[in-house]
């Protein structure tokens, strides 16, 4: 991962052309997009004795945000977030890092329900979304189920 360059907005047209995603990009993010692995998630890392010895899966990787791959890194597995941040070397903010989560969260939504899967299943990313809100103070532990449509397997 390369250096993180100063938060700011002032790259938006360069991420709105470069976004495959069908979610509207509102996180700010570097100056300078860098080269980063685009899925760096905990299965994709092998570490031995505290040292990295593999990253896989490079199949998203090219320009973006290093922020992105922090984020990713950390999704699901938040107690780590200090030590990584710490590794990185630089101020990171965590706003930043916090609207990644979400954000591939409601992509994983978009993509289950896209690939006929149900995210509203119990432990799926809905729940996971919920979850993470009701950590954070966004929303009450008793907030109501999101409206679910019946699929072809409930009927």
């Amino acid at each position: 991962m390369l250096p993180a360059a100063p938060v700011s907005d002032s790259n938006r047209a360069w991420r709105s052309r470069s976004s495959r995603s069908p979610i509207p990009d509102i996180i700010a993010f570097a100056d300078e997009p860098a080269f980063t692995h685009g899925d760096l998630q905990v299965s994709h890392v092998f570490v031995k004795d505290d040292v990295l010895t593999g990253v896989l899966d490079w199949s998203e990787a090219g320009q973006g945000d290093p922020l992105y791959d922090v984020a990713l890194l950390t999704l699901g597995h938040e107690q780590h977030l200090a030590d990584v941040i710490a590794g990185y070397g630089t101020d990171v903010d965590l706003d930043v890092i916090h609207g990644y989560w979400s954000k591939r969260g409601l992509l994983s939504i978009w993509w289950l329900a896209a690939h006929g899967l149900d995210p509203f299943v119990p432990g799926a990313e809905v729940d996971v979304l919920r979850a993470r809100n009701v950590r954070s103070g966004r929303c009450g532990p008793s907030v109501a189920p999101l409206p679910r449509e019946t699929s072809r397997s409930d009927a």
